[in-house]
């Protein structure tokens, strides 16, 4: 594995990290996102909220709500494991 695809399975992992925190506190979550004034403001927010960065906070404010579900979330979980796999293994 070359540095630029570590690179992106690590931005990955991160913000697959990032949403799970979200969905873990979600009400907080919706909170700030509904009483901000726009998605920057949301993103802002997001970001201090959670202690992420600002493209894991994108990628949390851009999760679908489905993405909530039971099962959803264990596809997430998979997937953080996943790339953690890939990771170790290059």
């Amino acid at each position: 594995m070359d540095d630029a695809q570590r690179g992106k399975l690590e931005q990955r992992r991160g913000e697959m990290k990032a949403v799970l925190a979200a969905i873990e506190r979600r009400h907080e979550v919706a909170d700030v996102v509904y009483s901000s004034s726009d998605a920057d403001d949301a993103r802002r927010r997001v970001s201090k909220l959670l202690g992420i960065e600002a493209g894991e906070a994108e990628a949390v404010i851009s999760t679908q709500f489905r993405r909530f579900s039971d099962r959803e979330r264990s596809v997430l979980v998979e997937e953080v494991d996943d790339i953690a796999r890939a990771l170790s293994a290059g």
